[in-house]
């Protein structure tokens, strides 16, 4: 997975990400994922070009029917997004969860 950052002057990242789904009885749906890293058995292979490696720590979804139609979706991200490696200006972005949330989510 890569994503973007919320201004050009940090590279974006780049991550290897095993993720888990599964149904359960109700109709949910439940979405489990973290980052591979060569400290987890996961592929030692360089970062993409122009990219620094970021690591998604245990992370997930759970999607759950709505009576009546639609769904309720609750989200938990918890990313290393590796705050060292950008402006020293800039890294109140990547700190903050609150401001990395707002720029991460689709409302």
């Amino acid at each position: 997975m890569q994503t973007y950052a919320p201004t050009t002057l940090a590279a974006p990242r780049d991550f290897w990400i095993l993720r888990y789904t599964s149904g359960l009885e109700d109709g949910s749906l439940v979405i489990c994922e973290r980052s591979l890293t060569q400290a987890t058995g996961g592929p030692s292979g360089p970062n993409a070009p122009n990219f620094v490696r970021a690591e998604v720590l245990p992370s997930g979804y759970l999607i759950r029917p709505c009576e009546g139609g639609g769904s309720m979706i609750h989200i938990v991200d918890h990313v290393d997004l590796d705050a060292w490696s950008v402006p020293e200006v800039l890294r109140p972005l990547y700190e903050s969860p609150k401001i990395l949330a707002q720029k991460m989510t689709i409302a």
